[in-house]
């Protein structure tokens, strides 16, 4: 919200191109219909303009998230694209599953009570996903984090906001996190993909780097023609600090941490 002031502040240096290791989500919960639906989850998705949203809700300061492995690690690719902001194909596939306006239906989005930006997300999806006129009526619905956490660990949110930050550098911490049956959102919302698991597998036994980043590459993709998610945006981070200050240095596994230990100087 402050970044316009101090960026053309001239007493301070800022910058805006570091990269972070954290990934934003739409989680579709294929417990609760229609999320378990693959036409359902593809339309939502193509309900999005993400290039809208990373210019005004985000003022540019991020990049778009295109699956489960974030820019930097073993397995990203920028040229994999899962789906892209196309209301007409959404159309056609919520009317493919069966949703038309003389058999209305209400669908709950959920997240973080003062989160703005997942407010933003869900309220274009809102908008957009109602005037495609098929009689699916959003309702944007948030809720405290002390009841959020608890509701998604327990698997009662159909579906919901939220996003991964790395404990450690690495592409796996985030496969398993989003994509392996056995993983933190794969047992909240039950996706499954035997493929996957088994690329995933043969990726966490070979000691080959190119052979084990060919492999998170096809976890992507193998993963993203399911549409378990809509990904949404990777963070960048920005760095302000006064002109004659010496010694900062970026780490993207600081990022979203708030702790950092640099010796800087005047």
């Amino acid at each position: 919200v402050n970044w316009p002031d101090v960026a053309n502040d001239s007493r301070f240096v800022t910058e805006t191109d570091k990269n972070t290791l954290y990934i934003g989500a739409l989680n579709f919960n294929y417990n609760f219909w229609p999320y378990n639906i693959k036409e359902v989850r593809k339309a939502i998705s193509e309900c999005f303009d993400y290039t809208t949203f990373l210019n005004t809700s985000m003022h540019g300061l991020a990049t778009r998230a295109t699956g489960c492995i974030p820019k930097g690690l073993p397995g990203y690719d920028p040229s994999i694209v899962p789906y892209t902001y196309n209301l007409a194909d959404a159309k056609q596939l919520f009317q493919q599953a069966g949703f038309s306006k003389n058999n209305s239906t209400t669908l709950t989005f959920y997240y973080n009570t003062g989160n703005s930006n997942r407010k933003a997300i869900l309220l274009m999806l809102k908008t957009n996903i109602e005037s495609l006129d098929v009689g699916i009526t959003v309702n944007v619905q948030d809720m405290a984090w002390t009841e959020y956490v608890p509701a998604m660990s327990a698997s009662r949110l159909p579906v919901y906001m939220v996003a991964w930050q790395a404990d450690y550098p690495g592409s796996d911490n985030f496969v398993s996190c989003y994509v392996s049956s056995n993983g933190y959102y794969g047992r909240l919302d039950g996706y499954r993909n035997a493929s996957v698991d088994a690329l995933y597998e043969q990726a966490l036994a070979t000691t080959d780097p190119a052979k084990q980043n060919d492999l998170y590459k096809q976890i992507m993709v193998g993963s993203n023609a399911d549409f378990p998610f809509m990904y949404t945006y990777t963070p960048l981070e920005t760095l302000c600090y006064r002109k004659g200050v010496s010694g900062v240095v970026w780490n993207t596994i600081n990022s979203g941490l708030f702790v950092r230990y640099n010796t800087m100087s005047k």
